[in-house]
């Protein structure tokens, strides 16, 4: 590899896709694109959480977000945006639920 090599720029975006109807978030991703490169809208993905979900392909939309989405949050179908529905300093990841003892 050439000393004189400089990796590409790459732009980090996030995607909320949600119910068009009840702006329930129904799954969010990550995307690393070249920089100036034109946006993909992934149908696949959204045919599949559409499928997934049990809703029709109609019926599921997306969002693009500045940053990712944290905690519990919902998106305002009249304004799209990202509304907060809970404690903002929520974990990024799942937990299993703690079930009660004996």
């Amino acid at each position: 590899m050439p000393l004189d090599f400089t990796p590409p720029e790459y732009v980090e975006t996030y995607r909320v896709i949600f119910d068009k109807t009840t702006g329930e978030v129904l799954a969010t991703e990550t995307r690393w694109t070249d920089a100036g490169a034109e946006p993909v809208r992934g149908e696949e993905l959204l045919e599949s959480i559409a499928a997934d979900s049990g809703r029709a392909h109609d019926n599921v939309d997306v969002l693009e977000a500045n940053t990712p989405p944290v905690g519990l949050v919902r998106v305002d179908v009249a304004t799209r945006e990202l509304i907060a529905e809970g404690p903002q300093d929520a974990p990024r990841t799942a937990r299993p639920m703690q079930l009660p003892g004996p």
